[in-house]
């Protein structure tokens, strides 16, 4: 529904911008919010088909980015908000070493079978090595996994 209403409003907005843009500003009051949330339907007839499938198609994108920047500030508020736990919960420095390698990130596996038609092969653990150990100048913090992907901009 809030799709349908955004795209209308976005349709509605590109049709009559033009003839909003050419008139002088008026000292009366902006509507008020319930014409938008059920804008009148725009006369269509001067409009092709492909036009308006490509305005509502641009208007949900517009609203897709919009809902996604706005679900992103909502996350980057609520990571502020707990911030220093998470500074103090996860402190990486200490796993570097003192000439800056930052040591190799690792799986483990419990009790593990391994079978062929030739052999069976068990372990109780195994690792395996799923980044090598690399040189870093300043020690990962959690800001870089779960800020990633988190833009604000629509």
């Amino acid at each position: 529904m809030k799709k349908s209403i955004l795209t209308l409003l976005f349709v509605n907005g590109v049709l009559c911008g033009q003839a909003a843009a050419a008139q002088p500003p008026s000292e009366s009051a902006p509507p008020d919010m319930g014409s938008y949330l059920s804008p009148s339907q725009p006369s269509s007839s001067d409009v092709s088909e492909t036009r308006r499938q490509l305005l509502e198609e641009a208007g949900r994108t517009l609203g897709f980015r919009g809902g996604k920047a706005q679900r992103a500030w909502e996350l980057r508020q609520t990571l502020d908000a707990v911030a220093k736990n998470l500074d103090a919960l996860y402190d990486f420095r200490t796993l570097i070493s003192r000439q800056g390698w930052l040591p190799p990130v690792i799986s483990e596996a419990q009790d593990v079978a391994h079978i062929t038609p030739n052999q069976i092969r068990t372990a109780t653990h195994v690792y395996e090595i799923l980044t090598p150990e690399r040189f870093v100048s300043n020690p990962p913090s959690w800001r870089s996994w779960l800020n990633a992907g988190l833009s604000t901009s629509a």
